[in-house]
């Protein structure tokens, strides 16, 4: 710690870094300090979080159904003015469905909306901090063309398949008719993947009636594959590569050669010695792209 260094929790925090081939540095992070650690050696380890840290405070809300139209979209905008984050919230997604959230945090309400939105028409969205500004992506729109993983440009990479891990071949919906009252099934399955790996059955519900097969069928789409799970040690590192961005993969991995885009799960970017690595895991996706 220098003498003059005087800094206190609350305080706001902006890093830049360059990326190679531009002249200018980018904005990697603003956020605010939230801990501080000093040791006897007069050392002090600083943590700090961007605006997406906000988004933990709980709340209860109702959103959708036919009396209150909203969107995904929609939706996050509201959870932003509430808590007075900036933000800059574009893009277009169907309708959600009527839904009642109970003492859940910012962040858990948004994903249950990320993931409704994905189940009804197959488009997922990433929430992220852009150097202060919240915004909301469709993950088509976040690719990054001029880095890339190969065997080249990574120290190591670990890649591994499942099947264990949010996998489906049979998808049952159930809605609670209240005229009859009873529980009306719609079930989508695929026998060939059953034959294959036994009955691996994903259980939902709908408030809906006319949403249920439409359900079914989504999830289906989406999680009857194998997970195949890739990450990158050491890579050249790139500031503009966040979780939720996609990059160029080739690499040949035993049961395929792959050359496309991943989504990127989580990175850690490293600087030393004036070298810049980063670690990336990428999200489980299947030949072809993400369903």
């Amino acid at each position: 710690k220098a003498g003059n260094l005087n800094f206190h929790e609350g305080d706001r925090v902006t890093i830049q870094a360059k990326t190679a081939g531009m002249s200018e540095p980018l904005g990697a992070f603003w956020g605010y300090i939230f801990k501080k650690e000093r040791t006897k050696e007069n050392k002090i380890k600083v943590t700090a979080y961007d605006q997406l840290y906000y988004l933990k405070n709980e709340d209860s809300m109702k959103y959708g159904g036919d009396g209150d139209p909203c969107n995904l979209q929609n939706l996050v905008q509201k959870i932003a003015n509430i808590t007075k984050l900036q933000h800059k919230i574009t893009g277009e997604s169907r309708n959600l469905p009527k839904r009642i959230e109970e003492s859940s945090t910012y962040f858990d309400i948004i994903q249950t909306a990320i993931d409704i939105t994905a189940s009804i028409d197959g488009n997922l969205f990433v929430l992220y901090d852009d150097y202060g500004w919240l915004k909301l992506s469709n993950i088509e729109d976040l690719k990054i063309n001029d880095i890339q993983l190969t065997e080249g440009s990574a120290e190591d990479f670990n890649y591994s398949t499942d099947i264990e891990t949010n996998t489906y071949n049979e998808v049952k919906i159930l809605y609670d008719n209240p005229q009859t009252n009873t529980l009306e099934a719609y079930i989508e399955r695929d026998l060939d993947s059953i034959a294959r790996w036994g009955l691996l059955r994903k259980t939902d519900t709908v408030v809906e009636k006319a949403r249920g097969i439409e359900k079914a069928r989504t999830l289906l789409k989406l999680h009857n594959r194998v997970n195949r799970n890739l990450s990158g040690e050491k890579m050249h590192g790139d500031i503009r590569v966040r979780g939720g961005t996609s990059i160029p993969v080739t690499l040949a991995l035993g049961d395929l050669v792959l050359n496309e885009y991943l989504f990127v799960e989580d990175v850690v970017h490293m600087w030393k010695g004036g070298k810049h690595t980063m670690d990336v895991t990428f999200r489980s996706w299947v030949p072809g792209g993400y369903r």
